[in-house]
């Protein structure tokens, strides 16, 4: 049986504590997730207030905002920026605005957002793709991913660290 959207919330609304994340696999499998750590949660605060500063308006700079990738896959990446507002479709945002999408690696997440979630949002034709490796209390290395032809992802150049990223001005880095 395939998982539907309004399935997946009912059912992680139904679990004790709080609010939980989840993701639909292409292959319809629900993934509860747990809340972000400290740690991702201050990172996508400084990369949000970067492009806020940097000229995007609040309603094109998203947190955890559902993205219908392949088959009846919905991932929520960490960050999702668009070139103007997205229209809501049920419990995800469309897609033709969005620009890039980011993931905060975490020690239970990495194997998904290096792998499996890289694929799908390169075979939803995603044209950037970020991972973000958290390196001590206050930084982190930013690996930045372009679309290739074959809807694979190629480094966009060498990673960066947070702290040298968040110095320059973010559109150049989405043209």
């Amino acid at each position: 049986m395939t998982m539907t959207p309004e399935a997946a919330e009912h059912m992680a609304s139904s679990l004790p504590g709080a609010d939980h994340r989840w993701e639909i696999t292409p292959d319809g499998n629900l993934v509860i997730m747990a809340s972000a750590n400290v740690a991702q949660s201050k990172i996508v605060t400084r990369l949000m207030g970067w492009f806020l500063r940097g000229g995007f308006a609040d309603e094109q700079v998203l947190t955890e905002v559902g993205i219908r990738t392949v088959g009846d896959g919905v991932r929520g990446p960490d960050l999702a920026v668009f070139s103007a507002e997205p229209e809501g479709i049920g419990p995800w945002a469309a897609t033709e605005t969005l620009l890039l999408v980011i993931e905060v690696l975490s020690p239970s997440t990495r194997s998904t957002d290096q792998h499996e979630k890289m694929t799908e949002y390169a075979a939803a034709g995603i044209s950037r793709y970020w991972l973000v490796d958290p390196a001590g209390d206050r930084d982190a290395l930013v690996h930045t991913f372009a679309l290739d032809v074959d809807r694979r992802y190629v480094e966009a150049g060498t990673s960066i660290l947070l702290s040298d990223l968040i110095q320059q001005d973010p559109r150049p880095r989405l043209a």
